[in-house]
Order: structure tokens, then sequence, then C-alpha cells
């Protein structure tokens, strides 16, 4: 029993000392994690106070209707160069049609006059 109560004043009088040293690792730990992480938010805070900013001049300035009515002009133009060419595209088929017909004709009149002449 001796023995016991012995080994046992022996680590009660440790305690305080694995208690520090548990401190100290906790507080070292906790600096170099502060350490790293604040560097880290900070950047983190000044991009979104820019962000911020940034969509605010832009909401003043009207930036984003502008962009919307100068991309609406874009499709607008390409629209109307598509249907430009599409419509050319349909008058040189109507020509070709034209042409055909056409020449059809002149071989029907050549046949009939190959077989009545």
């Amino acid at each position: 029993m001796l023995y016991i109560e012995g080994r046992l004043r022996q680590a009660l009088a440790l305690k305080p000392e694995y208690e520090t040293a548990i401190e100290q690792l906790r507080s070292v730990g906790l600096t170099r994690l502060a350490e790293a992480l604040l560097p880290v938010v900070a950047t983190a805070n000044d991009l979104a106070a820019e962000l911020a900013a940034v969509h605010d001049q832009w909401v003043a300035d009207n930036a984003i209707v502008d962009m919307k009515a100068e991309i609406l002009a874009v499709f607008e133009l390409m629209f109307a160069e598509r249907d430009a060419a599409v419509s050319a595209q349909l008058a040189d088929t109507a020509g070709l049609a034209a042409a055909v017909q056409l020449r059809q004709d002149r071989a029907d009149a050549d046949r009939w006059f190959f077989n009545h002449g």
C-alpha cells in the first residue's frame, strides 16, 4: 500500500508540470495558427472590400445595364449579318432555280423543234 501511495504522490507531483507543458504547447500552437491565418484572413477581407467597392461602383454607374445593352447590340448585329447572309443564299438559290428552269425550257423547246421540225 505504501508503494501505491508513493507512486500516487509522484504522479500528483508531476501533474502541474504536465499541465504547464500542455498549456505551453497550446499557447505555441495557437500563436502559430494565428500567425499563419491572420494574414490570410486579412487578405480575404481586403479582397472582399475591393469587390464590394467594384460592385457598388458598377451599380452606381449602371455598368451592368450598359454591358447588357452592349451585348444586346452585338447580338443584334450578329443576327442582322446572319439574316443578310441567309437572304443572299436564298436569292442565289432563287436565281439558280430560275436558271435551271430557263435551261429546262430551252431543252423542251429544242426537243419540240427536233420532234416537229
